[in-house]
């Protein structure tokens, strides 16, 4: 792996604030430009060696500012503005750069950075109505260049694969722009109690371009079609015709631009019975909507939803969806009720409990990826690296006939009436001040997700495989997948039959957590912030990231890929076409499965001591290791990654010997700072920090990938590797001191 050697990083900030207007116009201004140089070396025995210690350097220049007008005692405006405008200097950027074989060929510039602006206004309209509404907007962009114009290619000749030429998958002109608009409205009354009765309204306009291009030249492919990308090559090698080069990715069509209108309406009361019960009901209602882009007159693209049924690749799709490029969901209602009641009746005890549900809200990653024409080949075998010599279809090399994956230029299949994810939450506990200004609590949380929107495959593996008719690309669709999601039925198609019948699994997840918290505000010149937690996460689907394989695609994440009660991967794809591992174990078909961010055990202290003008601060984190789950590749589409060799948290063999979980993790930082006064209006302040300061180094993960892609076993599987066939190892980072001095007047 590639290895980060030192690190400097410099920060200066100045601030400003006053009035401009006596009781009328305040303002103030900051300005922090921040400096940062990580020095990596490459690993040893890569051509890269040679350049010793190469400095990764960008520079961060945030400022922020703010307007108050008091117009009266009554209304109040304020407009503030931030950002953090940042640049990257060619050179190592991405943690593999120096795993290259030219000194720029995987170096890169970056810029990259956002601003945003907002508006407020604060109204009381009488001592019973108050008022407020804002405007905000925000933008976003990333761009890098290349520093070599070139493909990226993997030679797996050799081990270890040696990567040479430009870097491949790169962000070129991506930008994201939102502009929200909210109002909200508080009347108070009596009506058997006192009401605090809040609504509101909130509207918000997303727009997503997903600007990106793969290093090197266009090249023709075998349709005919000219690609917009570069491509991402890899050398393999068949025993009749030597050095074959495969591009595993590689683009057609223009930039992907993206839309999503999102509105809401909410209704929350505040009703105090008595002096000791306070009841919060409320309920919100949602809708989303979400626009892949497709230009007008497609022939992919309808009116809001589809309701016309399609034929795909020789079968037709079994639960009947329609294809969209814009979709809406409505008529999402989000029921709320909360309670709490004081025990004792002097304000020093509190019991309350709470239940909501609350739907996701999902980003324009699903337009770009599933409701746009996200054109890309996977598979095109050429026999030169120049990619003009294709290797016909029908020709028996690397293992198979089929030569080329064409791109698709339809977007996913969105079935209708499909509904959004949501996750309900009950939430009760009790705090009591047992002295005082310090509180002692405990508390109980219980979440699931109890239905979720997924894309998923209606065949097995196995059935692509074997060539079941009709099928050659991967079909998705886009639904609540669960055990009634209908999948295809291989035992009537004659020599099909010892496949069996496949399904989904019914989406899980469970969590459970109890925590014991103490709370003491600065009094006595100390103060405290401490907790303990024992949770429990189980089930088959973690959310919209998956923290196993670093997968952030919301919606459209793997996990549901392809049927996951399905006996045939282990019982036909593992002998007959060498598949690893068993996709069961990713629906828990077999097993109860561990989450992977499961982490029973989590303890936090913080707190603070204050001598005169000397403050010392502490602050304490222990926690349990995160799971170890070995994963094989996806034999379909090649991903690294995807399907447990074992039980979820059934443990593998590391550098360390064999593991279930990674070591506890236990960090200690220490924060001082002591105070000079100048005279009465003038400080200076001297301030240092200790991160990590007994210099903790374990390992925080493992590569869990037993496979580069499907038959490629991965060199680095059990080292201490970030995620999975990364290149930056993964350890805590070491011990850190940071000193800064700060004037105040």
């Amino acid at each position: 792996t590639v290895n980060d050697v030192g690190a400097d990083n410099y920060d200066f900030g100045v601030s400003l604030g006053g009035p401009l207007m006596k009781d009328k116009l305040f303002f103030f201004g900051a300005f922090n430009p921040q400096y940062q140089t990580l020095t990596r070396v490459a690993p040893d025995g890569f051509p890269l060696e040679s350049l010793g210690e190469v400095d990764r350097k960008r520079r961060t220049l945030s400022y922020a500012g703010k307007l108050t007008w008091q117009a009266s005692t009554n209304h109040r405006f304020d407009f503030s503005a931030f950002g953090d405008p940042s640049h990257g200097d060619l050179g190592p950027q991405r943690p593999n750069a120096l795993k290259g074989a030219a000194d720029q060929g995987r170096f890169s510039e970056l810029e990259y950075g956002g601003h945003n602006q907002a508006l407020r206004y604060d109204g009381i309209l009488s001592p019973s109505w108050l008022i407020e509404a804002s405007a905000s907007r925000a933008s976003t962009n990333i761009t890098e260049t290349p520093g070599l114009d070139a493909p990226s290619v993997t030679d797996r000749t050799v081990v270890p694969n040696i990567v040479r030429g430009g870097i491949g998958f790169y962000d070129k002109d991506a930008k994201g722009e939102s502009l929200q608009l909210s109002f909200k409205s508080t009347n108070i009354f009596e009506a058997f109690g006192r009401h605090q009765f809040r609504y509101g309204v909130q509207w918000e306009s997303v727009d997503y371009d997903r600007g990106f291009s793969r290093s090197g030249p266009t090249f023709t492919l075998p349709d005919g079609q000219v690609t917009s990308t570069g491509a991402q090559i890899q050398i393999r090698t068949d025993a009749v015709y030597g050095n074959i080069y495969r591009v595993v990715r590689a683009n057609v069509g223009p930039i992907v631009s993206t839309n999503q209108k999102y509105l809401n309406f909410f209704a929350q009361d505040t009703w105090q019975i008595g002096s000791r019960l306070t009841v919060k009901p409320g309920v919100r209602w949602e809708r989303q909507q979400l626009n892949g882009g497709l230009i007008e007159g497609s022939p992919y693209c309808f009116e809001g939803e589809s309701k016309v049924g399609i034929v795909a690749n020789g079968y037709e799709a079994q639960s009947g969806p329609g294809i969209a490029c814009q979709y809406t969901w409505s008529n999402n209602w989000s029921p709320r009720l909360g309670a709490t009641y004081d025990i004792t009746g002097n304000g020093k005890s509190k019991l309350y409990a709470s239940w909501g549900r609350f739907y996701v809200k999902i980003p324009n990653d699903l337009a770009a990826r599933a409701l746009a024409a996200d054109a890309a080949t996977t598979r095109v075998d050429y026999f030169d690296e120049a990619l003009t010599q294709v290797v016909p279809q029908g020709v028996l090399a690397l293992g198979t006939a089929n030569h080329y994956l064409p791109p698709t230029g339809a977007p996913a299949i969105f079935e209708n009436g499909s509904k959004l994810t949501y996750t309900q939450e009950f939430a009760g506990g009790l705090e009591y001040e047992v002295a005082p200004s310090l509180n002692m609590g405990v508390r109980y949380i219980h979440r699931s997700i109890p239905r979720i929107l997924e894309d998923y495959a209606q065949a097995t593996p196995v059935m692509y495989e074997m060539g079941f008719p009709g099928l050659s690309n991967v079909i998705y669709l886009i639904d609540n997948v669960n055990a009634n999601t209908p999948v295809l039925d291989p035992t009537t198609t004659p020599g099909f039959e010892q496949l069996g019948r496949s399904s989904f699994e019914d989406p899980e997840h469970i969590y459970d957590s109890v925590e014991i918290t103490a709370n003491k505000t600065f009094s006595g010149n100390w103060s405290l912030l401490a907790s303990y937690r024992w949770s429990k996460l189980r089930g088959n689907f973690e959310g919209f990231f998956r923290s196993d394989n670093g997968q952030s695609d919301p919606a459209i994440t793997s996990l549901f890929d392809f049927p996951t009660n399905d006996p045939s991967y282990s019982q036909v794809g593992v002998p007959q076409f060498g598949y690893r591992g068993d996709i069961r174990y990713q629906g828990n078909t077999l097993g109860d499965g561990l989450l992977p961010n499961e982490r029973p055990h989590q303890f936090k202290l913080y707190g603070n001591y204050a001598w005169s003008n000397l403050n010392i601060g502490v602050g304490f984190n222990a926690g349990s290791g995160r799971h170890l789950t070995a994963l094989a590749a996806n034999p379909i589409y090649g991903n690294s990654g995807e399907i447990p060799e074992t039980l979820r948290g059934g443990g593998m063999q590391t550098v360390d010997g064999f593991l279930e979980n990674t070591k506890a993790e236990v960090i200690f930082d220490l924060h001082a700072d002591y105070t000079f006064k100048v005279n009465d209006s003038q400080r200076l302040v001297l301030i240092a920090d200790a991160f990590n300061l007994f210099d903790n180094q374990d390992p925080t993960w493992y590569d869990i990938y037993t496979e580069t892609t499907p038959g490629a076993l991965n060199p680095n599987f059990g080292h201490p590797i970030f995620l999975g066939a990364g290149n930056t190892n993964s350890f805590h980072l070491p011990r850190q001191i940071r000193l800064g001095a700060r004037f105040e007047w």
